[in-house]
């Protein structure tokens, strides 16, 4: 007996889509659907479009649900890691290792700022030394160290025409008294004579008066400088500074005044150093130095330190370099720090020394012949006395 399918109600052919191929009898439109189960297991029947309908919204609900959980899943996945940080073990290596940098570049980078302020500082003393050269040159002499010793101008205002400061040296009256001047001339600064190393106050402290002078008793704060000229070594005595040593500094002669303190008025001088007293050669003999000042008196003209406007304190803007002066048991030698010494008497005691603030002791000096050398606290006194004797008769080639 054969098998037959067995279908629930009747074929009906429909139209366009939903008809039965003819050629393909067995064809049937998505209008029937099989029927699974019981005793109609494999048969077709007639699907009712509502129900089709139903079925379609069901599978779209199904679809839009699993993608919600599936988000929500991903959500909570992602949420429920845990967040990584830095640990306080991790972040103390950190600073550990950033400590360890600093304090390995730090050296170098204050190495590195002192190297550019002894470069500037050396650029000041040779502008110095052309400029004392250029004075020399147009009046036959170096600048005295000091015009009377009287409140008057140092070498150090003398020169400023000679550094492109011409209107100061105008403002400032070179030919009269300090104690005359306004205050904002008597405190502006020559930045040229200022070495960058030097760390301290700006202005005089002490010393910048003048007893019984009217209207000069009393301290007047001025612009300080730190370069001094040489005033040779020990060897001249008390004296040394009015013209009988043995350096380039020399106190002005034939000097003619007019009018009364605080208005003396220099009416002529003339300078006693000419370049052809330098018979020891240009390049062998200092012209300029830095000059000591302990920083925890610097501008107190008790340790030789202020106003170069004034002329009053001669260690303010002359120094001495040499052997032991037997009378005073003191060391003209390079000072090696500027807190050398710590006792007032002994900061007091070398007062008339060269030094500088610079790292390792090293004082700059500008020569004659206008080169810069720098010097180490090493060089032995004599060495430094043949140095600064202009006409001692003693070359010396090395001395670094």
């Amino acid at each position: 007996m054969a098998w037959a399918p067995r279908f629930i109600g009747t074929w009906k052919p429909v139209l366009g889509n939903g008809r039965m191929n003819g050629s393909n009898p067995m064809k049937v439109s998505s209008r029937y659907a099989r029927v699974d189960g019981g005793e109609c297991d494999g048969a077709l029947r007639e699907v009712d479009s509502n129900e089709r309908l139903c079925a379609e919204r069901h599978n779209k609900d199904l679809r839009v649900r699993g993608r919600k959980n599936r988000t929500a899943s991903e959500k909570r996945t992602r949420f429920s890691q845990p967040l990584h940080g830095f640990t306080l073990v991790e972040l103390l290596v950190v600073i550990a290792i950033i400590g360890v940098l600093i304090a390995l570049l730090l050296p170098a980078v204050q190495a590195a700022r002192e190297s550019a302020r002894r470069t500037q500082c050396s650029n000041n003393l040779k502008q110095i030394g052309l400029a004392t050269l250029n004075f020399e040159l147009s009046h036959k002499v170096f600048p005295p160290s000091h015009l009377t010793g009287g409140g008057h101008a140092t070498w150090l205002v003398l020169l400023m025409p000679y550094l492109e400061e011409g209107n100061r040296y105008e403002i400032s009256n070179a030919f009269g008294q300090y104690y005359s001047l306004p205050a904002e001339v008597q405190q502006s600064h020559v930045p040229t004579y200022l070495c960058p190393s030097h760390q301290g106050p700006s202005l005089s402290v002490t010393g910048d008066l003048r007893p019984g002078c009217p209207g000069a008793e009393v301290h007047q704060p001025g612009a300080l400088g730190d370069y001094s000229l040489n005033g040779g070594d020990h060897q001249a005595g008390d004296k040394w500074y009015n013209g009988g040593g043995n350096g380039v500094a020399a106190l002005a002669v034939n000097v003619e005044t007019s009018g009364t303190c605080p208005n003396i008025q220099i009416e002529r001088w003339r300078g006693q150093r000419e370049l052809k007293n330098v018979t020891d050669g240009l390049t062998n003999t200092f012209l300029v130095g830095e000059k000591y000042v302990h920083p925890d008196y610097t501008g107190q003209r008790e340790y030789a330190d202020n106003c170069f406007f004034n002329d009053d304190s001669v260690s303010n803007y002359v120094r001495r370099a040499g052997l032991v002066n037997v009378s005073i048991g003191h060391d003209f030698v390079i000072v090696p720090t500027p807190t050398y010494k710590s006792d007032p008497f002994d900061v007091k005691d070398l007062g008339r020394n060269f030094g500088s603030s610079h790292s390792g002791g090293i004082c700059q000096f500008v020569f004659c012949d206008g080169s810069v050398q720098l010097l180490t606290p090493d060089v032995d006194g004599i060495t430094l006395a043949r140095l600064s004797n202009i006409s001692d008769g003693e070359v010396v080639s090395e001395f670094e």
